[in-house]
């Protein structure tokens, strides 16, 4: 549910309601204005912030095992 303008949430239950916020992922939330959450179950609720994955899981970038 996308709930503040310019806002895109996709996933079940995911909320982007910061403004231009963007929630993807099951149980996905972005609170702050141009937050970014990817990732079920990830939250960010810090202004101009890009959260990966939750603090229990291994993110990868350029790697297929992380």
């Amino acid at each position: 549910q996308a709930g503040a303008s310019s806002a895109t949430a996709l996933g079940s239950t995911a909320l982007a309601n910061g403004l231009l916020s963007t929630a993807v992922g099951g149980g996905t939330f972005a609170t702050a204005t141009y937050a970014t959450a990817l990732g079920a179950g990830v939250t960010a609720n810090t202004a101009n912030t890009v959260v990966i994955g939750r603090a229990a899981d291994s993110v990868g970038i350029g790697t297929s095992t992380p």
